[in-house]
């Protein structure tokens, strides 16, 4: 809700703005303006270091009267972050012409990937919506002023793209079953070894038929008929 001005309520130019910063300038629902009724709008001008964060909030130099010309408006920072920001040099006057716009810096980002530069007809700002960021010098009977934004564009929205192979799920792969007990096995073998992924179950099969024949000498033979799957402890 703060605010920064420098107003003129005659007919005279409005008064210049300087503003420097080191780490952050932060505006939240706040405004730094010049404007004029019958005169040229004032200059605005603010140079840092890191950061200009804009959320619901306006820089502007504006003429509402019947003569004047939008004053200019300089950004000079690392990083420019627009969230329902507008920063306009527009006038109202006939025949009159917009400011010139100048913005220098390394990173813009706005919300929603949302920017309404230049335009012949002025916008409203109407706060709290989300993605409406605008940048503009418009004059709409006169010559509409410049907007220069010097600014690197990064756009990585396009080029990330997904590996060619399948992801492979481990699951419980790597743990040994028969661990809890010693001298233990666990033998795969046959089509239903394996279940189809980690993860899975390995499907309803019968327990394997166990029979136990005695030989003459006495030493009972376990054999498994049609198994699949050896259970933790047998021979």
């Amino acid at each position: 809700g703060g605010a920064i001005k420098a107003n003129s309520t005659g007919n005279v130019a409005a008064g210049s703005l300087q503003i420097g910063f080191s780490e952050r300038l932060s505006l939240q629902q706040g405004s730094i303006t010049t404007s004029a009724n019958d005169g040229d709008g004032g200059a605005i001008h603010i140079q840092g270091g890191k950061v200009i964060d804009m959320k619901n909030s306006q820089i502007t130099t504006s003429v509402l009267g019947r003569s004047g010309n939008g004053g200019d408006i300089h950004l000079n920072a690392n990083t420019l972050v627009m969230n329902t920001g507008f920063i306009q040099a527009n006038t109202a006057a006939s025949n009159a012409a917009g400011g010139k716009v100048a913005i220098q810096v390394q990173t813009l980002m706005t919300s929603g990937n949302s920017l309404f530069p230049g335009g012949q007809t002025p916008y409203d700002f109407l706060s709290e919506v989300f993605g409406f960021n605008v940048i503009q010098a418009a004059a709409p009977t006169g010559i509409s002023g410049t907007v220069n934004i010097t600014a690197p564009v990064l756009d990585i929205s396009g080029s990330l793209s997904s590996l060619g192979g399948k992801m492979i799920d481990s699951g419980d792969l790597g743990r040994n079953p028969c661990q809890a007990t010693e001298g233990s096995s666990l033998s795969l073998s046959g089509r239903g070894g394996i279940a189809p992924s980690a993860r899975g179950w390995l499907g309803t099969q019968m327990a394997p038929q166990v029979i136990t024949s005695s030989g003459s000498g006495g030493n009972g033979v376990t054999k498994a008929l049609d198994a699949t799957v050896r259970t933790c402890g047998e021979r």
